[in-house]
């Protein structure tokens, strides 16, 4: 009936709307100046709570997580972190589409830096892909703008702090995201 048919031409156009609206709003994000209230957060909770916002695309995925010590702190806004390590761990999961293993751990680097290491286990990727990861929107999946890593990025730097991304074809792809410690009154 046209009744049903009407319907779901505006089902569509309301689809476009939100696809449309969270293209917008990664792109604010991207070009906004990130500022940052750091405080000393322990680790564990920020990773914990990225995890839980994406569990509802965690099928077929296992979770494998080793925090080298569940409360030690880094210097994080805790909204704008839990983000940028929801944004990695997005990538991961895309490139998983059949499931697989994700492993997040951390370990201290030196006596002032902590290493967030994400890996999955996923299609991995070629120098090419390597080449392109941060570039804005460059993505290779229909919906998204491309514009997570580059947000990640931008939001991991504001913290004084590095993201490394190691790849290969076949084998999975790792994160490492250097960060500052809190540092031990």
């Amino acid at each position: 009936s046209d009744r049903k048919e009407g319907l779901e031409i505006l089902e569509e156009i309301e689809y476009g709307l939100h696809q449309l609206n969270n293209t917008v709003s990664e792109l604010l994000e991207y070009v906004r100046v990130v500022r940052i209230e750091p405080l000393p957060q322990p680790v564990g909770p920020i990773v914990r709570q990225a995890l839980r916002a994406l569990q509802h695309r965690m099928r077929n995925v296992d979770i494998d997580l080793s925090l080298e010590k569940n409360d030690r702190k880094i210097l994080a806004d805790p909204p704008k972190m839990t983000r940028a390590i929801m944004n990695i761990l997005s990538n991961a999961l895309e490139a998983m589409p059949g499931g697989g293993t994700i492993r997040v751990e951390s370990k201290l680097v030196s006596p002032h830096r902590l290493c967030l290491c994400i890996t999955d286990t996923g299609e991995g990727m070629d120098a090419e892909a390597m080449s392109k990861l941060f570039l804005p929107f460059h993505t290779t999946k229909t919906t998204g703008t491309g514009l997570g890593l580059s947000i990640a990025r931008k939001v991991i730097a504001a913290h004084g702090g590095r993201i490394a991304i190691k790849s290969k074809p076949g084998k999975g792809t790792m994160v490492k995201v250097v960060l500052p410690l809190a540092s031990e009154k």
